[in-house]
């Protein structure tokens, strides 16, 4: 816990699975082992998401059990696959590489959607970023990888503590073996990490290509974005507008910014996507009605796209085949009462390009991963009434309406008189930035080329005015830039926005216009320069083979395990 933010003691987390693998390796219960451990985990969460308090008491308390489970069912394993005495189910294996193997195999699981669509949160991996040397092994392997490898300090310390040290007067074969590969493992990512930071280095050095993107970071409240009222929507939006436009001015003494990028969802209205424009122009004509007011939010984006000369990237509404109802209902009294509301095939939250003449693209991507228990409920929301039935039970006034993308669409962005002529940019949304597939699909699918920059919308207004999870949120996209070597821009709701390069490393962290800014809970803009890189990598190739094969590998393992003792106990009988 301490390892991560906001206390950021990283070097903790090479000791953090030491005591939990002795308990497994010297316990003589394993319930007791593995509930006390579920118990001391849950707490950890219950400490480290208290954020989601004033979002959702029993989904906060629901999520500490389920995240708590995953280091008892490492001590599990452990405890069952690695008996009392230190002979490894597999000969040779001995515990700096089986603990690593079982850890990873744990947080595989965890993170992957194959478990309530995943949450690779607060992974081993995760603090080690403060040192990115550390995590560039990431761009062969993943993530999973460099957890793999913290792991192994767990896993040696197990060996000098439970194996004999010395066997015929001389240090034991299996402790040198396990010595050496603790050596080899850190010598590895160690080297491989300092040749790909100072390759990075170079990038800017040889005069790589590069862009300015213009991040605007807003600061309102989620309370706000629960209940936004229409008045409060005009009223925001334009303030968004004045703040675009004026710290711009005040960034007058530096160049013009190639790309602004405004966060997640500020932009209001029921759709900004063409489809849905169109279709509000249908219904003003057979209506008669005068529906300019929902056009007004696109026509003021396009005025500033326009004005400034810059391509605009905002986080707004789509939907498909938009449609105007009126009804008549009846009032207390009896009397008929009118009213109109709008209705959609299918709803996205989306992210959207307005060209520097102020055009909108057609083109637009739709969040493909949404938040679990931010924007749906996993497996619930297969039954609508079941999904609506758990939010009123609890997190009563939230609306899970949005519908799931189709596809990881890229956006490519002309710059006028920019170098590149166009830019091609993948845009994770929020949560996404947390899960490695949609990033590794949106910056390189197969067959595709490789998007130039990857840019993170999103709205941490859920943190409130706690700093750990906004941070956290960070930490863990900074991952996304090794695995698939290119830089991110987060325009970040509340902050953090940041600029990382393709190595991890942070160029510019919240607001720098106007100076003195804080990161976060404060209005500004942030202007960074971003230098682009070319290539792929073998993650981009392979993905998270690596955290499937160690889950794969325990699969096989476990149930080989358990045959092996009910046959031993069976002859002994």
């Amino acid at each position: 816990m301490l390892a991560f933010p906001p206390y950021n003691l990283w070097p903790l987390a090479y000791a953090a699975l030491v005591p939990a693998a002795l308990l497994a390796l010297r316990t003589t219960s394993r319930p007791r082992a593995v509930l006390a451990v579920w118990a001391a985990s849950t707490l950890s969460w219950l400490w480290m998401q208290r954020w989601m308090i004033d979002v959702t008491g029993p989904g906060y308390v629901l999520l500490a059990l389920a995240q708590g489970f995953f280091p008892a069912l490492f001590v599990w394993l452990l405890a069952s696959l690695r008996p009392r005495g230190g002979r490894p189910v597999v000969p040779g294996l001995t515990n700096v590489l089986f603990v690593p193997l079982l850890w990873t195999a744990t947080e595989m699981l965890r993170g992957s959607p194959i478990f309530l669509s995943g949450y690779p949160w607060f992974l081993l991996a995760h603090p080690l970023i403060a040192q990115p040397v550390l995590c560039q092994s990431a761009d062969l392997f993943g993530t999973y990888f460099v957890s793999f490898a913290a792991a192994t300090f767990a896993g040696v310390v197990c060996d000098l503590l439970t194996l004999p040290l010395f066997r015929h007067g001389r240090c034991a074969l299996s402790i040198r073996v396990s010595l050496a590969v603790f050596l080899l493992v850190q010598t590895f990512v160690a080297g491989y990490g300092l040749w790909r930071v100072r390759e990075a280095d170079g990038l800017a050095a040889g005069g790589a290509a590069s862009v300015r993107v213009a991040a605007v970071q807003t600061n309102l409240p989620q309370s706000n974005k629960q209940a936004w009222t229409v008045e409060q929507q005009f009223a925001d939006f334009a303030h968004f507008v004045e703040l675009t436009a004026s710290t711009l001015l005040a960034a007058a003494d530096r160049p013009r910014p190639d790309l602004i990028v405004w966060p997640e969802t500020m932009v209001p209205g029921v759709a900004l996507n063409i489809e849905a424009l169109r279709d509000t122009l249908r219904i003003e004509r057979e209506t008669g009605r005068d529906l300019r007011s929902v056009r007004y939010f696109h026509d003021a984006l396009a005025q500033v796209a326009s004005e400034l000369h810059t391509p605009l990237l905002v986080g707004g509404s789509a939907a498909d085949q938009l449609q105007y109802v009126e009804e008549t209902n009846t009032n207390a009294d009896g009397s008929p009462k009118k009213s109109a509301r709008w209705k959609w095939n299918a709803r996205y939250n989306s992210a959207l390009v307005f060209r520097a003449d102020g055009t909108l693209d057609e083109r637009r991507y739709d969040k493909v991963h949404r938040t679990p228990f931010g924007e749906v409920i996993p497996i619930a929301h297969r039954w609508p009434g079941v999904q609506q039935w758990l939010l009123n039970l609890g997190a009563r006034g939230m609306s899970f309406d949005l519908d799931a993308g189709a596809g990881f669409t890229r956006l490519e962005i002309p710059l006028p008189g920019g170098e590149p002529a166009a830019l091609l940019v993948g845009t994770p949304i929020c949560f996404e930035s947390t899960m490695p597939y949609v990033c590794r699909a949106l910056v390189q699918p197969r067959g595709g080329r490789k998007a130039d920059l990857l840019i993170n919308l999103t709205n941490d207004g859920w943190f409130g005015s706690r700093a750990g999870g906004r941070e956290q949120h960070l930490q863990v996209g900074r991952f996304r830039c090794i695995e698939n070597r290119v830089p991110m821009v987060r325009a970040a709701n509340t902050g953090i926005s940041a600029a990382i390069d393709s190595a991890g490393r942070l160029i510019e962290y919240g607001p720098n216009v106007p100076p003195g800014r804080a990161a976060a809970n404060d209005e500004g803009l942030m202007i960074a320069d971003v230098t682009l890189r070319p290539g792929s990598t073998l993650y981009a190739r392979l993905g998270d083979a690596f955290g499937w094969a160690c889950l794969a590998l325990v699969a096989l393992l476990a149930p080989a395990a358990w045959i092996s003792r009910r046959g031993k106990s069976e002859e002994v009988a």
